[in-house]
């Protein structure tokens, strides 16, 4: 027979997990904190918005520990721009961050007063429209003429926003390098711009005093393994990135094994996916639980949410069609929100 307490124990639900099996470091759980999510939260009583924030960034709640800041306009914004928009301006005499002074800034710093060692990441989505093919902010490809100013356009982001005080942990070279989109902030890249842009980026933060503002490639989808392969061929680019970040919106996390395969050391990290505004869609637990499960079971060492907050249509959008919902759906006049099915399932 079985002795009283251990047939007990065999009746709790248990997870023995076996620590000595860990194949990469776990950096969290997170999501995006952009224009459209602080503006909101800006909007809400200083009580109900501790709340809410104390829900998501601390062991009351998700405990999350991750922020993903946008460098200027991304799919959900409030307004379409950059920090240098208008004619070209080599010098970037124009450039300023003065717009998100306005309800970006003060939410990330009380995030960082919640979360002391909140970890957070930025990503550009479409450089000022006078580097582009086209001009504008939807699509277009970058100009190679204009990287080395970019470059220093990208550091005087992360140096402004240190001295407003959020210090920027991380850094993508573009979000999506691949997707052009019209009615969207978005910028088309070639994989030797790319792979440029990080070395002129790494070496201006390194001469700066940013060394430890590490720059991640890519971010984007699975299924561009193989350009991501391609790049690192090139050692000095594979000195100066510190991880690749991915999305899964096409391919499999089995794609990401082939690049473990090539550089076991290298990090990756899942920088952006959210709930579905239409609930038919089908994004519910199980859903999330396989997408999650995947991502870290193939190498990453984190996931983020899209937009942590936007209201009950997935608004404010500039994207003209995109249909993400939010991380949790806030009720501004009523001061009221409710948890996605991703919330649960990071919750779980």
């Amino acid at each position: 027979t079985v002795p009283p307490t251990r047939e007990k124990a065999w009746q709790t639900p248990v997870l023995d997990l076996d620590a000595a099996q860990s194949s990469h470091p776990y950096l969290g759980l997170g999501g995006g904190l952009g224009d459209a999510s602080c503006k909101l939260l800006s909007e809400l009583p200083p009580d109900r918005r501790r709340a809410l924030l104390e829900d998501l960034f601390t062991e009351k709640g998700l405990n999350l520990s991750i922020a993903r800041i946008q460098v200027g306009a991304n799919d959900y914004s409030t307004e379409v721009y950059t920090y240098d928009d208008g004619d070209p301006d080599p010098e970037l005499k124009r450039f300023s961050i003065d717009r998100d002074r306005q309800w970006i800034l003060p939410t990330l710093r009380e995030v960082a007063d919640i979360r002391k060692d909140i970890f957070f990441l930025a990503s550009p989505w479409t450089p000022p429209g006078w580097m582009k093919t086209n001009g504008g902010l939807f699509g277009g490809w970058m100009k190679s003429e204009w990287l080395e100013t970019y470059a220093d356009y990208c550091l005087k982001f992360v140096a402004d926003y240190r001295d407003a005080g959020v210090n920027v942990q991380a850094f993508t070279v573009q979000n999506e390098p691949e997707c052009q989109r019209g009615g969207s902030p978005t910028c088309l890249w070639h994989p030797e711009q790319e792979a440029k842009m990080a070395k002129l980026l790494r070496a201006r933060l390194d001469a700066a005093g940013f060394g430890g503002t590490r720059i991640w490639l890519w971010d984007h989808n699975y299924d561009g393994y193989r350009r991501v392969l391609d790049q690192l061929t090139d050692a000095e680019l594979l000195k100066a990135v510190d991880a690749v970040a991915w999305h899964p919106y096409c391919g499999e996390p089995s794609m990401l094994d082939r690049v473990r395969v090539a550089h076991p050391a290298l990090p990756f990290h899942q920088t952006e996916f959210g709930p579905n505004i239409d609930p038919a869609l089908g994004r519910d637990l199980a859903f999330w639980g396989k997408t999650v499960i995947g991502a870290l079971r193939h190498g990453c060492s984190s996931f983020l949410n899209f937009c942590l907050v936007l209201d009950e249509n997935g608004y404010p959008n500039t994207s003209q069609g995109l249909g993400c919902g939010g991380f949790v759906e806030l009720d501004v006049k009523a001061g009221t929100w409710t948890p996605s099915a991703q919330y649960r399932a990071f919750r779980h």
